[in-house]
C-alpha cells in the first residue's frame, strides 16, 4: 500500500514537463498570448485577435516578453531586444503597441494613460499557459496532496457546517469557513486575471 502511494505521490512531479510545452491563451481584450518554441527559440508573443478568429489579422505584434499584466483594456510588461530589457504597452482594442528602451518614458506613459495598477499588480509569465503555472489555481492541483486536502475542504466545509447547524462559536467553523473563503477568493482571481 506504501508504494502505490509513493507512486501516486511522486509520478506527477517526475512526468511533469512544462518546458517542452506551447499554449495560446485568449487576454481579457481578445487578442491571443502564446508560448511557442520556433527554430532554437523560445518565446512568448502577442497576436493581434484570436487565434482562430476570422473577424481580425492574426498577426504577432510583439515577442520576447519577458513578464506582463492586463490592466483596463491594455497589456503592460517588458520584453527583450538583442539582449537588451525594454518595455511595452500593448492596447487591445486597437492592437497598437507603444515600446520604450527608456524606464521613466514608460512610467510617464503608464501614468498618463492610467494604466498603472493602485491596489495590486498580477504578473504573469511564460509559465501562465502551463496547467501548473502562476497565475492558475493549478500550482496545488499538480501536487496530490493538497489537491486531496483542497478538494476534502470544499466538500466538509458545507457538511460541518450543515451538521453544527451554522454554530459561530465553533472555532473549527471558524477555521473552515476561513479556509473556504480564501480557495473561492482564489479560484475568482483565476477567472479574472486583471490588476486592481
Amino acid at each position: 500500500m506504501l508504494k502505490i502511494l509513493i507512486v501516486f505521490l511522486a509520478l506527477p512531479q517526475l512526468a511533469f514537463c512544462g518546458d517542452f510545452s506551447e499554449w495560446f491563451r485568449a487576454t481579457p481584450g481578445g487578442n491571443t498570448i502564446s508560448y511557442e518554441a520556433l527554430s532554437n527559440d523560445q518565446s512568448v508573443m502577442i497576436h493581434c485577435g484570436r487565434m482562430y478568429d476570422a473577424g481580425k489579422d492574426y498577426q504577432r505584434v510583439i515577442d520576447h516578453i519577458e513578464r506582463w499584466y492586463f490592466y483596463k483594456d491594455f497589456v503592460v510588461g517588458n520584453y527583450w531586444e538583442n539582449g537588451v530589457r525594454e518595455y511595452f504597452v500593448f492596447n487591445e482594442l486597437t492592437c497598437q503597441c507603444q515600446t520604450f528602451s527608456d524606464w521613466e518614458a514608460f512610467e510617464k506613459q503608464k501614468r498618463e494613460l492610467g494604466i498603472k495598477p493602485i491596489i495590486w499588480t498580477r504578473w504573469y509569465s511564460k509559465f501562465w499557459g502551463v496547467i501548473t503555472g502562476e497565475g492558475d489555481f493549478g500550482t496545488p492541483f499538480d501536487r496530490l496532496p493538497l489537491s486531496l486536502l483542497i478538494w476534502c475542504l470544499i466538500i466538509i466545509t458545507p457538511i460541518q457546517l450543515i451538521m453544527s447547524r451554522f454554530s459561530p462559536k465553533s472555532r473549527l467553523n471558524q477555521i473552515l469557513l476561513l479556509a473556504f473563503c480564501s480557495i473561492a477568493f482564489r479560484l475568482w482571481l483565476d477567472i479574472h486575471p486583471q490588476s486592481f
